[in-house]
């Protein structure tokens, strides 16, 4: 695999690289929403958008939304992903402080495909259901991200069954034409901790440039009025949730070489560490389960380098060639504590991962016809260091006094194979026809390999095609109605083959199986837009997917595995609206609103042979946030609103043994809803270069919980924030 890699980097590298240099970048121009949920200028210059094609947001004939990082950066939330919690089709789960794993209509962890600026950041050592690993990319160094929802898998690949983030890194210097432009920006919350974050972008000569460092340490958080009732052993008035600090560091350095109007060559280079990063649903005070003594990340990393060359020939049949060569790299040491037959057990789990990748993407147009075109290949190898200790006596307790235990069957009881392979190869070919002002269709067809070596004679390969069909009509100036279908489909991970997970944090594990097919799905939408010229807007979106051979844990606890259902159907309807009433020249007031629904079932084999059709697990929601944006003068907003939760009632059966669901909830796993206010208020300077931003969260102190997440939200919070760039 390696020797393949390398011929197709530098072939690609030597094809794109026949002319010299770099178009001037052009700024982002934009006018969009308030809260961020569409914005309706992107990059145009060298930059793809969600689907790769560089095309204007309300062009696109599929429900796809760009949340822009200095709107982000106004929400109410610990971190970015905080922030895109209960936008439309978007829910945030917590397993941990530290970790944050998003639903895209219904499905998370491995089956929603995350990508970073463009390539893939989702890997084949994922954990199934909800994962940590959205939370390491780096937030001070994005432009923004943007939401594809639906059926993406013609051109993004595997993985996004409802579909993908796409978290896009800024651009080389931000758009600064100084030789050094500093920067700071702070955060203070009472409830959580505080953050920092400094930098500087510039421009010298034909270089372009960005550097970074982010800095966070967050204390036990400060829950609301009722925490002691919902932690075990607490005392009355005590609101600090135990096992929710942590501390995290990450840095970025970016560069582009602008020398040549028609080339640019660049990098991106950037790691994140999170340190003393604790699962609460490992102890006894948040668990109520006193045989689990601890669960530990310590320490957690990321790092990633791209390489990057953007080509547009003067004459040729290609307009523009992208070509990136990525290295991404995954390191985590977990340990466990826990009590097994009254003994003490400890487990350290050493896991990492390697990825090495090339995507070549072209774009060629003809009068109306568009054509955007490319493949990618990509390879991956893992590595584990398993360790585990137990007391030798029933009834001791004692650390000191654990030993190595079962050494020799180490190897086959890691949560993930040493030196295991895995790789990718993909296929593109999208066709877009634009109808003048009326609209368009497009048309994508994709064709992707996996194939898999695990060690021990474990290998096995899958192959798919995928596609979809879209079309756009303007019904007049400001509507938008668009239409899509298509199939995706996701090949069964390392984690899903071999190695041996934790299942919904309940201490019982699920073994990997080789013989795993691959899951598919068939989805459609329909949509519709409206868009004012003063920046309101209104949109609407149905959708329904259809899943077969879902991957889901099968059979009897406590001999759980990895098996294929016989499918499962998701349906759903988001909405969102910005709509603003002028007030004066400078002076407006917004009805800012956006409400998700997400209905799911699964049909699940039985033993018998019968299929009994199941609730999916934390699949079945309703959410949404509802505010008013007031904004006296320009550039001074105050925005008080309201984020909301349905009771979860729809549980699946294994929910009912989900200590983050049962700790707040009921035996079942439901879970009551819940309704936050809060209130935001912010100034920016007219030449955009300082803002102050001041959040009084949860104003009712309520005690709450995401369904599905083991960490409850924040209480009364007073937060800050400042940005400052000379």
């Amino acid at each position: 695999m390696s020797r393949h890699v390398l011929v197709v980097i530098v072939v690609s590298l030597a094809a794109s690289c026949l002319g010299a240099a770099h178009a001037e970048e052009s700024p982002e121009s934009g006018s969009g929403s308030h809260d961020g949920t569409v914005v309706l200028r992107l990059p145009q210059d060298f930059t793809l958008t969600a689907d790769r094609l560089p095309a204007l947001a309300e062009l696109s004939s599929y429900a796809h939304r760009h949340h822009a990082i200095e709107v982000l950066e106004e929400r109410v939330g610990t971190t970015v992903l905080d922030r895109l919690h209960l936008s439309p089709g978007v829910f945030l789960q917590r397993t941990a402080a530290n970790q944050a794993s998003p639903y895209l209509r219904g499905l998370t962890g491995e089956q929603t495909l995350l990508l970073l600026n463009g390539v893939r950041f989702s890997h084949a050592a994922m954990r199934p259901g909800p994962n940590q690993y959205s939370a390491l990319i780096p937030s001070s160094s994005l432009a923004g991200i943007d939401v594809i929802l639906g059926p993406s898998s013609a051109v993004t690949g595997s993985d996004g069954l409802t579909g993908a983030l796409n978290f896009l890194l800024a651009e080389p210097g931000r758009g600064m034409d100084q030789r050094a432009s500093p920067w700071l920006r702070t955060r203070v919350d009472y409830a959580d901790g505080m953050q920092l974050a400094t930098g500087v972008d510039g421009r010298d000569g034909a270089w372009a440039y960005s550097a970074e460092i982010d800095l966070r340490r967050f204390h036990d958080r400060q829950g609301g009025r009722d925490t002691a009732d919902r932690l075990a052993g607490a005392v009355d008035g005590d609101r600090s949730i135990p096992n929710t600090a942590y501390d995290q560091a990450s840095m970025g350095l970016r560069l582009a070489w602008t020398a040549n109007e028609r080339h640019r060559l660049g990098m991106r280079y950037g790691q994140t560490a999170q340190f003393d990063a604790r699962r609460p649903d490992g102890y006894a005070a948040n668990s109520g389960r006193p045989e689990r003594l601890a669960r530990v990340f310590d320490p957690q990393r990321f790092s990633y380098l791209h390489l990057y060359h953007d080509w547009q020939p003067e004459a040729a049949p290609v307009d523009q060639l992208t070509t990136t060569v990525w290295h991404h790299r995954f390191r985590e040491q977990e340990t466990r504590e826990d009590l097994t037959s009254d003994r003490y057990r400890r487990r350290v789990l050493d896991d990492g991962i390697d990825v090495l990748g090339v995507q070549v993407e072209g774009l060629t147009d003809v009068d109306v016809h568009r054509f955007h075109y490319g493949l990618s290949l990509s390879g991956e190898r893992t590595t584990n260091a398993y360790r585990e200790y137990r007391t030798l006596a029933p009834g001791d307790h004692d650390p000191a006094a654990a030993v190595p235990h079962n050494s020799e069957q180490w190897a086959s009881r890691t949560s993930l194979p040493d030196g295991a392979r895995y790789r990718n190869l993909g296929l593109f070919l999208r066709y877009r026809l634009t109808y003048d002002d009326h609209g368009s269709v497009s048309v994508g067809l994709r064709w992707n390999r996996s194939d898999w070596d695990i060690g021990e004679g474990i290998t096995g390969d899958t192959a798919a095609w995928t596609g979809d069909i879209r079309g756009l009509w303007h019904v007049t100036d400001q509507h938008d109605v668009f239409v899509s279908v298509g199939r995706t489909f996701r090949a069964p991970n390392l984690t899903n083959l071999a190695g041996t997970v934790d299942r919904g944090s309940s201490g019982i594990e699920i073994s990997g199986a080789a013989d795993l097919d691959s899951e598919y799905g068939h989805g459609a939408e329909l949509g519709w837009r409206h868009q004012r010229d003063d920046g309101s807007h209104m949109a609407l979106t149905l959708w329904g997917t259809r899943l077969e051979d879902l991957i889901q844990q099968t059979g009897p606890a406590p001999d759980l595995t990895w098996g294929n259902s016989e499918g499962a159907r998701l349906w759903g309807i988001e909405a969102d609206a910005d709509q603003r009433l002028e007030l004066g020249p400078e002076s407006h007031l917004a009805l800012i609103a956006s409400v998700s629904l997400v209905r799911a079932r699964i049909d699940m084999p039985q033993p018998d042979g019968s299929v009994r059709r199941e609730h999916l697990s934390r699949a079945n929601r309703l959410f949404g946030i509802v505010g008013l944006r007031y904004q006296p003068v320009a550039g001074y907003w105050l925005q008080p609103q309201m984020r909301w939760h349905a009771s979860y009632d729809r549980p699946a059966p294994s929910d009912a043994g989900d200590v983050r669901m049962t700790m707040v909830g009921n035996a079942d796993g439901s879970m009551p809803g819940y309704a936050v206010f809060d209130v935001v208020a912010g100034w920016t300077a007219a030449d955009d270069r300082q803002s102050l931003t001041v959040q009084v969260e949860n104003i009712g102190d309520r005690s709450y919980r995401s369904p599905g997440s083991s960490v409850d939200g924040p209480g009364l919070n007073l937060g800050l924030s400042w940005y400052l760039r000379w």
